[in-house]
């Protein structure tokens, strides 16, 4: 899970979606990145919301590290 949690700091401030997540970690299930995202965005410096991923282009829920 400290995959997860790297990759959204290495794209930050853009947001990703779980499952481009999933396709660039090459995870076996969605729920792994549900789960991390989802930790994640109750911790200082992370939010989720509802955006455009920068990485499908579509609108849907989204995890990105705030830089401040």
């Amino acid at each position: 899970m400290d995959r997860v949690e790297a990759l959204i700091t290495r794209l930050a401030p853009v947001p990703i979606c779980d499952e481009c997540i999933v396709e660039r970690l090459h995870l076996a299930a969605l729920h792994q990145a549900s789960q991390r995202t989802r930790e994640l965005a109750g911790q200082r410096g992370y939010e989720r919301t509802t955006a455009e991923c920068a990485t499908c282009g579509q609108p849907k829920s989204v995890v990105r590290r705030c830089r401040r």
